[in-house]
């Protein structure tokens, strides 16, 4: 009896162990609402992603919701008290609006304690320009290393056409302009179909010393302030109304939305009317086809002698944060554990190269991508690599790899050389610009104003208002607001690197 009654208790012990045991190594479920893509590019089936849950035991489970009015679908998911444990974003103002509920939970002890990897991979820096208003930070961001890959092109066989060099300086470059709207330098016949200079000309901003976030910038005396504030500001106003005025710039430029303007370009590049772009190089490809030839243009030293290009922005892209919701906070050490993993060489491999023997294999002890996920972007993407609902590191050689189709120096196109050179040269010539810093000012009034002074800007390239009228009238809107928000992102900006 007693034999009997102590192996009883003894199976009792082992199955309650088993229990444990099992209990300790079941998959961490998380709950994680993002954005569906549209363009069918990442799927949560992908192999990468099913990787990704294998090597760190947890089962994510996606809500796909609509990008379009992404905000309204947030506000949605926090009416309905229905909460997922983690929360993709897609703007800093989305950050705001779900911190000023006390949606969201600070991450900066979690990240102090569990998230060394992400810190080290997105920088101190980086998160300290992007905290939110109380100071806190909310979002692990996405952190890509690729190459600069949008760069000053020019057409060298217009070049020759007009009997011109590669200008070098402000005045070459706009008589290189003149030139190609003076002539045939298409060569089709028609002197007054070409377009001297398109794609996102607003890049000028850096030939004329003023480094900027499209909105910001730190003007000489080292303030962070309004683009409008700085000193070079008037004289790159002027510089674009005169261009605009002779012809030389797109006559679309001003009237077209973001969204066209990268097809835009491109078809007019492919119907051999563009002389000189800032773009994508690999859209090189649409003179190739035309047997013309792009060539990298090394930015020209403009009128204060500044020559530089966009580098990196100081800050985080908000477009592919994620967040941790407070009503997860009982599995937060274990949500950012796996963050922290993502962020590790082993998942910074798996996010920009996928699995081995999959989607690359080992050759002299680099990742190299199979040839049918190294053709193209999309073919690339199909397998979850760079799957941009989850924030991740991507490795520019991956970029790279994709971008010249896996083909060695030799195997590779002019274009793919061109693109070689272009980068390493606008590494040269790259100047950093600040992160926007979303102060209560800037989300109050920034849309609106913001899209007036634009609109300003607009007004006196196209000559409707002269660049005078341009400063009466935004000194008005800077009285609306503009200058708290100029204030108050000065103060951030101070505080910040103090």
């Amino acid at each position: 009896m007693k034999k009997t009654l102590t192996f009883l208790v003894c199976l009792m012990m082992i199955v309650s162990s088993l229990a444990v045991a099992s209990a300790e190594n079941a998959p961490l479920e998380i709950n994680w609402l993002t954005w569906n893509d549209v363009n069918g590019f990442w799927s949560p089936d992908d192999v990468t992603i099913t990787e990704l849950q294998k090597d760190t035991n947890t089962k994510i489970n996606f809500e796909l919701v609509s990008r379009d009015n992404y905000a309204t679908n947030l506000q949605t998911m926090l009416a309905s008290n229905n909460l997922p444990d983690v929360v993709s974003m897609t703007e800093s103002s989305q950050v705001n609006m779900m911190v000023d509920q006390g949606a969201l939970l600070p991450l900066d002890d979690l990240l102090e304690q569990y998230g060394q990897n992400i810190i080290k991979m997105v920088g101190e820096e980086n998160y300290n320009s992007s905290r939110a208003s109380d100071g806190h930070i909310y979002v692990i961001p996405a952190r890509y290393l690729t190459p600069l890959t949008q760069s000053w092109i020019i057409r060298t066989d217009w070049l020759e056409r007009c009997g011109l060099s590669v200008p070098t300086t402000w005045d070459e470059f706009v008589k290189v302009l003149e030139a190609f709207k003076a002539q045939d330098a298409n060569g089709d016949g028609d002197a007054t179909n070409e377009i001297p200079l398109t794609g996102k000309v607003d890049k000028l901003l850096f030939t004329f010393g003023i480094y900027n976030n499209d909105i910001f910038c730190v003007n000489q005396e080292g303030d962070y302030t309004l683009i409008y504030e700085h000193e070079n500001y008037r004289a790159y106003l002027e510089a674009m109304r005169d261009l605009y005025t002779k012809g030389l710039l797109d006559s679309e430029y001003l009237d077209r939305d973001e969204d066209g303007e990268e097809t835009n370009l491109v078809g007019a590049m492919a119907n051999n009317l563009v002389g000189v772009a800032y773009t994508f190089m690999n859209n090189m490809h649409n003179a190739d086809n035309l047997d013309g030839q792009y060539e990298y243009l090394i930015p020209v030293v403009g009128p204060f002698g500044d020559q530089h290009v966009p580098g990196r922005g100081v800050g985080i892209t908000w477009g592919n944060c994620a967040a941790i919701m407070a009503n997860a906070e009982d599995k937060a050490v274990e949500i950012i554990k796996v963050f922290d993993w993502i962020f590790s060489e082993e998942g910074q491999r798996l996010f920009s190269y996928g699995v081995e023997g999959i989607t690359y294999d080992m050759v002299d002890g680099k990742p190299v991508l199979k040839p049918e996920y190294s053709t193209n972007f999309v073919d690339y993407r199909s397998a979850g690599m760079n799957y941009q609902p989850i924030p991740h590191v991507w490795l520019g050689d991956s970029y790279v790899q994709v971008f010249n189709g896996g083909k060695s120096e030799d195997e590779k196109d002019h274009v793919a050389k061109q693109f070689t050179y272009g980068a390493e040269q606008n590494e040269i010539y790259a100047m950093d610009f600040p992160a926007v810093l979303t102060t209560d000012a800037y989300t109050e009034y920034y849309v609106d104003l913001g899209e007036q002074v634009k609109s300003l800007q607009a007004n006196a390239i196209a000559g409707n208002i002269t660049v005078d009228e341009f400063f009466a009238q935004y000194e008005q809107l800077k009285a609306q607001g503009l200058q708290e928000v100029i204030d108050q992102g000065a103060a951030a900006y101070e505080a910040m690197n103090k």
